[in-house]
């Protein structure tokens, strides 16, 4: 089965509207409270638009890396883009395209190439906000398959990843 750019948006912003809840029930963040985070913004905002497939960012426990993945995440939504917002924690893959499928009901067959080429648009981007990335209970593994999926969607403008995780655990 063929996912258009439209279903596929539709399908990401369910899976994003769920992963929204669970940061507002665990108080992961809070309704309607946002900080404005100028330079980090200024930064992420026009990621969508660079040639870059992944972005990253790091910084303390506390300074609010989930709170401006989450409200990058809404604005790119409400900009057109499908976007994916997903807790690492609640992965329980090693392999990001498998729990993509998964979650956005895709066919086995669909790869990372089909999604560039065909479920992703100039008019429909697709964005892959990954929260939380060493918290992930196989997170070297799961590292692995992000930088694997990244690199084969490169060619394409269309498909993104956005991943945070803490300063603290940058050696790993």
């Amino acid at each position: 089965e063929q996912v258009s750019p439209e279903e596929l948006s539709r399908r990401a912003a369910h899976v994003t509207r769920e992963t929204d809840e669970l940061l507002h029930e665990s108080r992961k963040v809070l309704r309607d409270v946002y900080i404005e985070q100028q330079d980090a913004e200024r930064h992420l905002r026009y990621f969508p638009k660079t040639a870059f497939p992944l972005a990253l960012v790091v910084a303390q426990a506390g300074a609010g890396k989930t709170n401006l993945a989450r409200h990058l995440a809404m604005e790119w939504g409400k900009g057109g883009a499908s976007v994916v917002l997903l807790r690492a924690l609640a992965i329980p893959d090693s392999e990001l395209m498998a729990h993509l499928r998964r979650e956005l009901r895709l066919a086995v067959e669909v790869d990372s190439t089909d999604l560039a080429e065909r479920g992703a648009s100039a008019q429909h981007p697709l964005i892959i906000v990954l929260d939380g990335l060493n918290e992930h209970g196989q997170r070297e593994e799961f590292l692995t398959s992000v930088l694997a999926f990244a690199a084969q969607v490169r060619s394409s403008r269309h498909v993104k990843v956005l991943l945070t995780w803490r300063r603290e655990y940058a050696t790993w």
